[in-house]
């Protein structure tokens, strides 16, 4: 059964990554963590990025962040 937003950018994620949420890839570069309110439920699905918030996140737009800062 496919996960629904947030579970998909979880998955999203964990694959381009290679690390699991609670975990920081071996170059320090990125640390997962997940956390349940962000407080922009008008935004979700909602990531962090160097203390910016990005919204409205589909899986595609996560691996373009993940790829821009790598």
């Amino acid at each position: 059964m496919p996960r629904p937003g947030g579970g998909k950018i979880v998955d999203v994620i964990e694959k381009e990554l290679g690390i699991k949420a609670g975990e920081t890839t071996p170059d320090y570069k990125y640390t997962f963590e997940v956390v349940y309110c962000l407080g922009s439920c008008g935004l979700s699905p909602v990531a962090t990025f160097n203390d910016k918030v990005v919204g409205r996140l589909v899986p595609e737009k996560m691996v373009q962040l993940l790829k821009e800062t790598k």
